[in-house]
């Protein structure tokens, strides 16, 4: 087991994680039972119809008004699929190019969600009901099962999800996780900066990568070079360089570099991936233009305007074409001035 430091006054506090330890070992026995058998149990009713594959498609090339259209239209016909995809995008901006973005509150209703209440329902409610993926996905955006769910997810080959739950849990629980979770053999090597108390003795980071962000948590300051060496072989960050691999072929490195500066976090970085692995694979996501332009309209969304552009002057002088790039996709979502007020 990797060793962590915990600082405690008397031998209270490590009474009080060791508990913890205990009785989160014991909820890891109990939730070993085929749990990614039980997720996917009817849950993407629809996804290999034919229609839906067509819109997914369409979707992933960067087109919005007809595919969301369309599923839209699958949605209203009981397509599990649609459903969720529709829910996270609704969801989460970054899944919304400048079509989405842009839609009125009577558009989006009709668009994006599901009948209910004063402003319509996000369709993974509609969905919970009938699928124990959208079930999942709605416990996920409640906060609730905590480890027992980032489990789940991580048996049925959602990787985003699982990070994006074990980020909530950490997020919740004053310290961080409990240690043992790091000799569960599905918990992520990347998140082990999650534990308590978030701060990590060196040896616990001496097999890392010498530009393993995580090792700020041991008081270590990765050197670029080293980051940049990271950035080009973890698996972590592969959408970044799926971005750079056709965006900026030529400065690869160092466009993978400005993009993570440009994210701004390491949890940024865990956050990316194919909203729905069971729909379309981190790799194919990532090679699409839709998982490219989400990237970009992440980084974007994380900046007001004037930072916004103080951030692709820092850029550009870390890569000149990721910054091109970021600055003609942030302008995808600038308004048309209109014709009534054109010059």
């Amino acid at each position: 087991m990797r060793r962590i430091v915990v600082q405690a006054i008397g031998g209270i506090m490590l009474k009080t994680v060791s508990c913890l330890a205990l009785r989160l070992g014991l909820l890891a026995v109990v939730t070993m039972l085929s749990l990614g058998q039980e997720l996917w149990a009817g849950a993407l009713k629809g996804a290999d119809h034919p229609d839906f594959q067509a819109s997914l498609a369409l979707w992933l090339s960067g087109e919005e008004s007809k595919s969301v259209a369309d599923f839209a239209e699958l949605a209203q016909s009981d397509n599990v699929a649609a459903q969720v995809l529709l829910g996270l995008i609704d969801k989460r901006g970054a899944l919304q190019g400048p079509e989405t973005a842009w839609l009125t509150r009577a558009e989006r209703i009709e668009h994006l969600r599901s009948t209910g209440g004063l402003s319509g329902q996000n369709w993974i409610t509609h969905a919970a009901a009938q699928s124990s993926f959208a079930k999942a996905l709605a416990d996920l955006w409640r906060g609730e099962r905590g480890i027992e769910l980032a489990h789940q997810f991580a048996e049925a080959g959602e990787d985003r999800a699982c990070r994006e739950a074990l980020l909530t849990v950490a997020a919740r629980r004053e310290g961080g996780l409990a240690p043992a979770v790091l000799d569960m053999p599905w918990y992520p090597d990347g998140l082990r900066h999650l534990v308590y108390p978030r701060v990590l003795d060196p040896d616990a980071v001496e097999d890392l990568h010498a530009g393993d962000p995580q090792r700020r948590a041991a008081g270590e300051k990765p050197a670029p070079e080293d980051l940049r060496d990271w950035l080009a072989a973890n698996p972590l960050a592969m959408p970044l360089r799926a971005v750079c691999s056709t965006q900026c072929p030529t400065s690869q490195r160092a466009c993978a570099h400005a993009l993570y500066i440009g994210l701004g976090s390491y949890p940024a970085l865990l956050s990316l991936g194919s909203p729905v692995a069971a729909l379309v694979s981190d790799t194919d996501f990532a090679a699409s233009r839709r998982g490219q332009q989400a990237i970009a309209r992440q980084i974007m969304l994380r900046y007001m305007t004037r930072a916004r552009e103080q951030m692709l002057s820092r850029l550009q002088e870390v890569d000149s074409c990721t910054a091109d790039w970021l600055a003609f996709e942030f302008a995808r979502y600038v308004p048309a001035r209109p014709a009534a007020y054109a010059p």
